[in-house]
């Protein structure tokens, strides 16, 4: 981290505060388990790819991912991904907004992404095509992790498929334990890069998740590689 001060060094290595319940509390505590999405709901996503098209992305990966456009219920106008979980179940949906945004007095901009389900169960895009994915993985023997789906779907598009999606700024247990059953030879952190703002939060994220993988990884096979540019969709192949 370059410094000494026990100040900045206890910002990454703080610990996450740890609940902890008895038995009757767990016997007690109501169990929830993951909504399950029917397949056939994919049947209503209009394949209209101009959105990403126009971003560069060629829709034979948007064709991949099963993606489409939502033209009605919570994901109007947005350019859905299903979230497939281990047993080929759909669990979630990743939503961008594609709707027209007025600048005008009294609208409200909505937010970029939506999602539906839990997305810190989710492992994307591993589950949605197994095979493909999985021989990608295998293939470099390293996994790349970055924030978003817009990310992975630049990386794609240079011809990087061995990408996983932390949706978020951290590395959740669900996708942790993955990692640690995978065994992969090294793990990329790609998050975005802040450094145009106060505090770099993609870099810092990057090394808080540095620290959590190092008990499971050896240290070497670890490493941070943050965008040369805010994010991948800034980049260009030549970057």
């Amino acid at each position: 981290l370059g410094t000494n001060d026990k100040s900045v060094i206890d910002k990454y290595i703080k610990e996450d505060k740890i609940e902890y319940y008895n038995t009757s509390d767990e016997i007690n505590s109501k169990i929830t388990m993951d909504e399950i999405y029917p397949e056939e709901d994919l049947e209503k996503l209009f394949p209209h790819y101009d959105f990403y098209n126009k971003k560069g992305i060629d829709s034979e990966f948007l064709e991949l991912l099963k993606s489409g456009l939502e033209t009605s219920g919570p994901m109007y106008q947005r350019f859905v991904f299903p979230i497939y979980n281990e047993h080929g179940q759909i669990h979630g949906y990743s939503g961008r907004d594609v709707s027209p945004n007025p600048k005008k007095e009294g609208y409200k901009e909505r937010p970029k992404w939506k999602h539906q389900g839990k997305k810190s169960k989710w492992i994307y895009p591993f589950y949605v095509q197994k095979d493909f994915f999985s021989k990608e993985i295998t293939k470099k023997d390293q996994v790349i992790l970055v924030e978003s789906i817009g990310d992975m779907l630049n990386l794609f598009q240079n011809g990087i498929k061995n990408v996983l999606v932390t949706f978020g700024l951290e590395i959740p247990p669900t996708l942790l334990c993955f990692l640690i059953g995978l065994k992969p030879s090294r793990i990329i952190l790609s998050f975005n890069n802040d450094s145009s703002k106060k505090q770099n939060r993609g870099l810092n994220s990057c090394i808080k998740s540095y620290l959590k993988l190092i008990p499971y990884f050896n240290n070497d096979s670890i490493k941070i590689c943050i965008p040369n540019k805010n994010d991948f969709g800034e980049m260009t192949s030549d970057d």
